[in-house]
């Protein structure tokens, strides 16, 4: 997924939401995003504290939704382009933005277990205190992505790209990382009781498959 909106890209309209939410609050949240979206292609879709379990959105456009404290387990977000959209403290567990293109959105404090990134352009996204158990960033782009006292514990990386990319005082245990390369900054929790940095933290990087180097704390 590259950057930037394609100019060929189409309005959203009824027709291109593959299933609607079982809510009906969030299905007329969407549905006035999608007749406002008609008009003027600047406005956004309000969704937030609002439940979107039973969506499939796929392919839509959504930059700057604005999900805050939205119910999301589930939903589907194939192929959407939602830049700079606001999930903060939503639930996501179980959704799925394969193929996104998602730079600079807002996944702060997110509960997010089990959801797929994969082949997901996340660039400069911030995902702070984030609980990403077990999700999936297989060939995901994480350019700049802060995980900053996240858990992605269990989480799949094999295959991604990292560029600073920030795993601060994030819990890191029982990664998949094969194929993981780039650059990260630490340190990192590899344990319950286990944190490294600097060069131990590349080589428990490199001992898992990873092509990763690990940026220094305080660099001279």
């Amino acid at each position: 997924m590259s950057s930037g909106t394609p100019n060929n890209v189409p309005r959203p309209s009824a027709e291109s939401v593959h299933a609607w939410p079982y809510d009906r609050a969030a299905c007329a949240a969407l549905n006035s995003y999608i007749e406002r979206r008609a008009e003027d292609e600047n406005v956004a879709l309000v969704g937030a504290h609002l439940d979107f379990r039973g969506a499939d959105l796929r392919g839509l456009e959504l930059h700057r939704a604005d999900f805050t404290e939205a119910t999301l387990e589930g939903v589907s977000f194939v192929d959407c382009m939602i830049n700079h959209a606001d999930f903060t403290e939503s639930s996501i567990v179980g959704a799925k933005f394969v193929n996104v293109e998602m730079i600079g959105a807002d996944l702060f404090r997110v509960s997010g277990e089990g959801a797929s990134f994969v082949d997901a352009w996340l660039s400069g996204t911030e995902a702070e205190f984030a609980d990403l158990r077990s999700a999936d960033f297989r060939n995901a782009f994480l350019g700049g992505v802060s995980f900053v006292k996240s858990d992605l514990t269990g989480a799949d990386l094999r295959g991604a790209k990292a560029e600073h990319t920030l795993f601060t005082n994030c819990k890191i245990a029982d990664l998949r990382l094969t194929g993981l390369s780039g650059t990260v900054v630490g340190p990192s929790l590899v344990g319950s009781d286990t944190e490294l940095a600097d060069e131990l933290l590349q080589n428990w990087f490199h001992e898992r498959g990873a092509d990763i180097t690990v940026a220094p704390i305080h660099p001279s």
